[in-house]
């Protein structure tokens, strides 16, 4: 019986534990630690020392660079102005960049809405701007849908079982596609040369 107390009792404070984190996290407690193992990852796997293409750079944003661009003379909190993306577009194809990619999910309209134009915030309306004349950038985007969804979607238009068995092997498909992309992007950005910004 002591074993299965023990056991219900280190339970308990496993699920408290993981409970009270999880609140912490939810309200932006842990962010500071997730930016600086996020930058300590970025930056500590990246080997400079093996032969790198200088055909591919990646320009990282740090907790290093934010730290630096909030102090003055920029005075720049965070988030920073859309603007300031836009000039690094600016920049990385005045710099020869060939293609421009964006991790950075820009979901909602900026912050900085003092200036509007036809309910736009002059600030997105720059960046748009700049990644328009660039015309080599790509920016992410977040499907809202689950896989589970789509599947019910077309099993419900085809009532076919077969048709259920193709959808499954799509599905691993991709998959195992996403899960390729991310460990190749891990493999690259440990060979290529970074830029922190």
């Amino acid at each position: 019986m002591k074993i299965k107390e023990k056991l219900k009792f280190n339970l308990t404070i496993i699920i408290l534990i993981t409970i009270i984190v999880s609140v912490i996290y939810m309200f932006g407690g842990m962010r500071k630690y997730e930016n600086t193992l996020s930058d300590f990852i970025s930056t500590r796997f990246t080997d400079s020392t093996k032969a790198s293409s200088n055909k591919i750079v990646f320009v990282l944003l740090s907790q290093k660079c934010l730290n630096e661009a909030d102090k003055p003379p920029y005075n720049m909190g965070w988030p920073w102005k859309r603007t300031i993306y836009g000039k690094i577009v600016r920049y990385l194809k005045l710099s020869g960049a060939k293609l421009i990619v964006f991790t950075t999910l820009f979901s909602e309209r900026s912050v900085y809405r003092d200036k509007l134009i036809d309910g736009y915030p002059i600030d997105d309306l720059e960046f748009a701007r700049e990644i328009k004349e660039a015309g080599n950038v790509i920016l992410p985007y977040a499907f809202n849908t689950s896989l589970a969804q789509i599947k019910k979607s077309i099993i419900r238009q085809t009532n076919d079982s077969q048709i259920e068995n193709t959808i499954n092997n799509v599905i691993n498909g991709y998959k195992k596609a996403i899960n390729s992309l991310v460990y190749a992007f891990s493999i690259t950005l440990r060979a290529h040369p970074t830029i922190e910004i």
